[in-house]
């Protein structure tokens, strides 16, 4: 049995998030489904994690366990070139998946990696413009007012390191550790667009949407600048904003070098 990483592009907008659910489409279940009418079985995947409805990727990563018969069935030959079939299953995967899921590469990893659990960091991406955009309305949110860049940035500084994100995640039975490394919070503008790019080891269930409604919001405070992480941990002064999920984008996972073949 061997093991792969896929990357997977994908537009939240057509799907109810990344995981399975009855009657409603997911990007994870589409893409079995595409598996399944290739290999002729099911075929499961394992997602580095889970995205809520609207939430974009460029860079989603999942795995997958093929055997060699497995390919034989999928190519009705045999076939000794493993690049050949990793690119030939790229190829029908997207003829199949149509214009809103995008498979961009596929790795050969070692039997034991694992998409979720080998992640060092997960990177994200949230995107505001400053005027309606209907071009880019799937990806982006219209926050209707202007920004101050520089506070907008003392207050992204603030949350680098370890910090414990409880008061800034939606509750999730499975996250007995709140706890969240982060090493990357900044703000930039590039023409009409305000991004805010943050990278850590983990996330809580809206953690990035709440980050970002809660800076938007706290922007016209006149805050303490030397109160820090006040506005990550105590509710007295302000409430806890989140940002719609169409502006979010997953834009990369990390892995050690070593888990790949």
């Amino acid at each position: 049995m061997s093991r792969f990483f896929l990357s997977i592009e994908f537009d939240g907008a057509s799907f109810s998030g990344w995981q399975i659910q009855p009657d409603a489409p997911t990007v994870e279940g589409t893409i079995e489904q595409a598996l399944h009418l290739l290999f002729q079985q099911p075929m499961k995947i394992i997602g580095q994690g889970r995205t809520d409805a609207c939430v974009n990727a460029k860079a989603q990563i999942a795995h997958i366990d093929i055997n060699p018969k497995d390919w034989n069935r999928f190519r009705k030959t045999t076939s000794s070139n493993p690049e050949e079939n990793r690119s030939l299953l790229c190829h029908r995967l997207n003829r199949i998946l149509g214009p809103s899921i995008y498979i961009s590469n596929i790795w050969e990893v070692k039997e034991d990696a694992h998409a979720r659990f080998d992640a060092l960091y997960r990177s994200y991406m949230y995107r505001i413009v400053t005027k309606p955009s209907p071009l880019r309305a799937h990806q982006s949110w219209y926050a209707g007012k202007d920004w101050d860049l520089e506070v907008l940035n003392e207050l992204a500084v603030q949350i680098i390191g370890e910090h414990d994100f409880d008061l800034l995640s939606k509750t999730n039975p499975e996250s007995y550790n709140t706890f969240c490394k982060i090493v990357e919070s900044n703000w930039s503008v590039e023409e009409d667009e305000l991004f805010y790019r943050i990278t850590a080891n983990r996330f809580l269930r809206n953690m990035v949407r709440r980050l970002v409604g809660t800076m938007w919001h706290l922007q016209d405070m006149d805050l303490n600048s030397s109160s820090t992480l006040l506005w990550i941990h105590d509710l007295k002064d302000h409430q806890i904003y989140t940002a719609p999920a169409h502006g979010l984008c997953l834009t990369r996972v990390q892995y050690p070098e070593g888990i790949f073949i």
